[in-house]
Parts: structure tokens; sequence; C-alpha cells
């Protein structure tokens, strides 16, 4: 089959009960920006003061970006990520904090940001972020986007994971803040290529996915 836009193409994979596909606009409104809501908001106060509803916590980026995310056998969505997409390398959420670490890609290269994250309290530390990952990794190879970034809280074993996945450190040790969120922690930054075909992060997707729900059900 031949798809217009490579996302088109993704392919839903499930585990146990519990399934990872490409978000509706339906479901953007009505679980992921609630989530993004409970996390930043009610959890951590990351935002600035100013958000009192989860439609705060859409921005700019959300308008070209793919939104993927997990779903328990409730349907209820327990973590979930965005790819921000760019054709302009100094166009993305992390860009402003990283001008000279950019300097040698052309500003016409197709590139994306792993972004926004989110895994609900009760799910952490069963390696669903590892499969938001791969997701998107995947989703760069479909989209035809080898530069990717991702700006995460500064943490060795996060960084480890990503040493490799060919990803490299670009800056570390920064206060990360944007029109939606200021997070109290420090951030570091990291740069990458998706080196390997789409399906093998697929495969390393469904993977972790299995293994997850090992921990989890």
């Amino acid at each position: 089959m031949k798809c217009d836009r490579g996302s088109d193409c993704f392919k839903p994979m499930s585990c146990a009960g519990f399934e990872l596909r490409l978000l509706t606009k339906e479901e953007i409104w009505d679980k992921y920006l609630p989530l993004r809501f409970d996390i930043f908001h009610r959890e951590f106060g990351y935002d600035h003061g100013t958000i009192s509803t989860p439609k705060g916590f859409y921005d700019t980026f959300d308008d070209h970006s793919l939104h993927y995310g997990i779903f328990n056998s409730q349907q209820n969505l327990v973590a979930a990520a965005r790819l921000v997409i760019s054709q302009d390398s100094h166009s993305l959420p992390s860009s402003i904090f990283l001008r000279n670490h950019l300097a040698g890609l052309t500003r016409d290269q197709s590139c994306a940001e792993i972004s926004r994250v989110v895994v609900r309290k009760e799910f952490r530390g069963n390696g669903l972020f590892t499969v938001l990952f791969y997701t998107a990794m995947a989703l760069c190879c479909l989209e035809q986007i080898r530069f990717v970034l991702i700006s995460e809280m500064e943490e060795k074993n996060f960084e480890n994971f990503l040493t490799r996945h060919h990803f490299k450190k670009a800056r570390s040790d920064y206060w990360f803040t944007d029109e939606k969120i200021a997070p109290t922690v420090k951030t570091a930054s990291y740069i990458g290529y998706a080196k390997e075909e789409q399906t093998h992060y697929m495969d390393l997707a469904q993977n972790a996915l299995v293994c997850a729900m090992d921990k989890i059900v």
C-alpha cells in the first residue's frame, strides 16, 4: 500500500490489553492534554501558574506534530508523546537553547523533536518511555527524517540509553522553559539520527512493550 504521508503506514501494536497507536484529534484534546495537565500542573507544578485547564497545555508545536500514546484495556491513556516535525532545525521546541549546536545543520533540513513525553505516575519505571522513544524513531523513518532532538531531565541512565542509540549530548545543566512549562529540574538536550530501518525500531518498540507488560500485568 502506498501512503501519501509516511505516518499513515504506522500500524498500532498491542500486548496484554495495552495498545500503542497514533492519537486522533479527539484523543489529543480528550486524553493527551488532560494527561499533560495531571502531570505538568497537578503533580509537578511545572507550568507558569497561568494554566487552569487541560486545553491550556496546547501550543503551536502541536499543530505540526504526530501524537501517539499507550492505552490500557480500559482505554485510559497511560503514556504519550509527540514528535514535532519541522523543515527548519531552528524551529523546534529546544532550538532556542541549542543555537550554537545546530550551526552545522542546514536551516532547510527536515528534522524532528521528541517532546512532551508523559507517563502516568503509577506506570512509571516499567519501560514505557522506552516504547515511546522507539516509536518516535520509527515515525522519523516513516517521515524520512534523520535528525532528531530530545530534551529531558538530566539523568545518567537516560544519557547512557540515548548514547547507545547514536545520540550525543548537546547541552546540559540548564533550565528549560517555554510558553507553557518551566521544569524545576535541570535539563539536558541530545541530538541524534535515525540510523536504522523503520522495521528495526518497530521491532524494538514491540519488544519493549512486551517487557513493560511483563512488569505491569
